[in-house]
């Protein structure tokens, strides 16, 4: 059976709270049937619409998941990855199947970047943090098919109980021991520092 169709959701430097997949082929009505558990179980809101397309009949179905910075997305809930996990359990085929098994699967909550291999930890920066924040599919673009991920490191990120960053938090690393985290550092502060006053 094969199921067609598109998925997006999108956020810059965001996780992605919205996203919404549009759905034709077999397995509607199951599909209609089995999202109001799949919202319930995870806690989401969403909603799904009959519409007609050039392909017939078609689902246009919207998940609302939770926005997070991308220094933290685990406070998050990626609407993109949770509307692709919920597709995945459906027979879909070929490059579908695949972005709804790199989505829902292997890119939902791998806050560290372990599944998809560039884990790392550094002595001053402490662990890489992934962020995977587009996503775009459309049946027959290849070249639309897309899943972008910003990788970034958390330690000057770290918040008190305050909200605040951590003392550690606005010590940069040393430019003449680690001049790489240093670089790092040095980008990010602007954004550090908006993030955490405004």
């Amino acid at each position: 059976m094969v199921q067609r169709g598109s998925l997006g959701g999108q956020a810059t430097n965001m996780i992605p709270a919205a996203a919404t997949a549009v759905v034709s082929g077999e397995n509607l009505e199951k599909i209609a049937a089995a999202f109001p558990d799949f919202l319930a179980k995870k806690g989401l809101t969403g909603e799904i619409k009959e519409t007609a397309s050039e392909n017939g009949n078609c689902l246009k179905i919207s998940l609302e998941g939770v926005s997070a910075h991308a220094s933290v997305p685990w406070e998050g809930k990626n609407g993109a990855c949770l509307l692709a996990s919920f597709l995945r359990d459906f027979p879909f085929t070929g490059r579908a199947k695949n972005f709804l098994d790199f989505a829902g699967d292997i890119e939902l909550e791998d806050y560290y970047g372990e599944k998809i291999g560039i884990a790392n930890t550094d002595s001053e920066m402490g662990k890489s943090i992934n962020c995977p924040a587009v996503f775009r599919y459309q049946r027959g673009q290849a070249g639309a098919t897309v899943i972008s991920a910003g990788a970034n490191y958390g330690r000057f990120f770290k918040r008190s109980a305050t909200g605040l960053p951590s003392p550690a938090a606005w010590t940069p690393p040393t430019p003449s021991t680690n001049p790489s985290a240093w670089l790092n550092w040095k980008k990010a502060w602007p954004s550090t520092l908006k993030l955490f006053t405004n």
